[in-house]
């Protein structure tokens, strides 16, 4: 088994994710999602969107361990689960501490 597949399977237990929630955070299908995980064959996500994918595992594993959005509420509707997944997936790109770059002026 990969330690991707390690690894994502620990950010659904401490972050109480579906995997239907891990599909809308990875931004892929939910059958993509289903096959990196343990328990349906633990693949390593390959090539351009297998690079992104580790990228954004790493993120969700700092949100979970910072507790930053996660695990997620469980008064939250499934309705609205996809867009609070989302949201917090937007936020941790845009809080990853890389500077920004300001005009001189």
């Amino acid at each position: 088994m990969s330690s991707f597949a390690q690894r994502l399977a620990a950010c659904k237990k401490h972050g109480e994710l579906t995997i239907s929630d891990l599909a809308h955070w990875f931004a892929r299908p939910v059958c993509t999602v289903r096959t990196w995980l343990p328990e349906h064959g633990g693949r390593d996500p390959h090539g351009p969107a297998g690079r992104l994918a580790q990228e954004w595992l790493t993120r969700l594993e700092l949100c979970i361990k910072r507790k930053r959005g996660f695990p997620v509420p469980a008064s939250l509707s499934w309705h609205n689960r996809p867009t609070y997944i989302r949201e917090q997936r937007d936020d941790a790109g845009r809080n990853v501490g890389v500077p920004r770059v300001r005009a001189t002026g």
